[in-house]
């Protein structure tokens, strides 16, 4: 199986570093990126597509990098169908020689890596993660960048394949079922294992700023559902 990461394996100098850094993994937050889904009959995705996910990440990653809080949730990209064309794309649009230690692609399937931990972040579950319980530690993002609204897509896939799921909670404004970009996504639960890690705001503020810099870095997408929700608190 194919597998990259930006861990030099074969530095004999590097063991224990990786040592580590595999320590530090296994006990950080954890986004499992779901290429599956997006692409899930794509041998060679379209250049446009892998594109879009890479922005998506490095937006995230960028925003991740800006903070000096800790600890950072690590991500995997799984089922990659070309792990080696993501990872190019992904390094043309960072900014920087290399990519945080704590990214990784992978040609392997989700399953292989979904534990009883895991939940998979859907708009269409019947169940909100509870906002006043800590976020779950291994979250699963579907990487479906398409502007086209896809009702239950990523439920399904969930469904068949006997994983938990959970949507957000409601926010004022926004519909439930509203599909926010894989950036806003991401943003929100990491902001959120930090609040809960400070002990200061918690889901609520989190996700209202992943939204806020949502509509900064995205003025032009369309709200696809309209609500007039009041915050659930």
């Amino acid at each position: 199986m194919h597998e990259v990461a930006n861990n030099d394996l074969d530095d004999l100098t590097g063991t224990l570093t990786r040592s580590l850094h595999i320590s530090k993994e296994e006990d950080a937050p954890l986004f499992l990126c779901d290429m599956g889904y997006g692409l899930p009959r794509e041998e060679r995705p379209r250049k446009e597509r892998l594109n879009a996910i890479a922005k998506q990440l490095v937006n995230f990653l960028q925003w991740q990098d800006s903070s000096q809080n800790a600890p950072k949730v690590f991500v995997k990209v799984v089922a990659c169908p070309d792990p080696d064309a993501l990872l190019s794309r992904l390094l043309e649009i960072w900014p920087h020689d290399a990519l945080p230690d704590r990214v990784s692609v992978s040609e392997r399937s989700l399953d292989t890596f979904v534990n009883n931990q895991a939940v998979y972040l859907s708009p269409d579950a019947p169940r909100a993660l509870d906002p006043l319980k800590p976020p779950p530690r291994v979250m699963i993002v579907g990487m479906l960048i398409d502007r086209r609204v896809q009702p239950n897509r990523s439920r399904l896939r969930a469904e068949k394949m006997e994983l938990s799921l959970a949507r957000w909670p409601t926010l004022d404004g926004w519909d439930p079922q509203e599909p926010f970009n894989v950036d806003c996504i991401m943003e929100g639960m990491q902001q959120w294992h930090w609040n809960r890690n400070d002990g200061i705001g918690g889901f609520f503020e989190a996700a209202q700023q992943a939204v806020r810099h949502h509509c900064e870095r995205h003025p032009q997408r369309i709200q696809h559902i309209r609500s007039h929700s009041v915050l659930n608190q």
